[in-house]
């Protein structure tokens, strides 16, 4: 079961990357009804891709350790058990870095905002929530519910070509 989540979650995080709708990558995101969008969607497509270029480098690190971790085994296995602590305290580490970026850029579009701070808040979760031993359904679930979040700020930042 556990495989199971993780493969569909990472099926979610492949089809968002290898979309090929026949959008222009170059073109300004949704403004998701904000006023400043509204009034000077340039402005809020600078900010996005000022936002994006940003945040690409924490989040292609934190893809990379996540990816590790996941590959140290099953939920449950010694070698994962071994790898926690340390896959903990960097996602604590991340999310503020994060977090840091997103307060620096103000004037973004809302949904990117939004998502992205679900997104953090949904690895704080699951960082500050797991324990060693095999997955429970709310960690499984919180992972699954980061990797939607994690949908928003990506398919934003690689409209704007400013993906990782």
């Amino acid at each position: 079961m556990a495989i199971a989540v993780v493969l569909s979650a990472s099926a979610l995080v492949v089809a968002l990357t290898a979309r090929s709708g026949g959008e222009d990558p170059g073109a300004a995101a949704p403004s998701g009804g904000s006023t400043i969008a509204a009034t000077d969607p340039a402005a809020t497509e600078a900010a996005d891709r000022a936002f994006c270029t940003d945040i690409g480098p924490l989040m292609r690190e934190h893809n990379k350790v996540s990816r590790a971790w996941f590959s140290q085994g099953e939920p449950g296995s010694d070698a994962r058990n071994a790898g926690l602590p340390e896959f903990i305290d960097h996602t604590e580490r991340w999310v503020a870095s994060a977090e840091n970026v997103v307060e620096q850029h103000p004037g973004v579009q809302p949904r990117l905002k939004r998502t992205t701070q679900r997104y953090l808040d949904d690895m704080w979760l699951f960082v500050n929530n797991i324990v060693p031993g095999p997955s429970e359904d709310y960690d499984k679930a919180a992972w699954v519910d980061g990797m939607v979040a994690y949908g928003g700020p990506q398919s934003i930042c690689d409209a704007l070509g400013a993906g990782w």
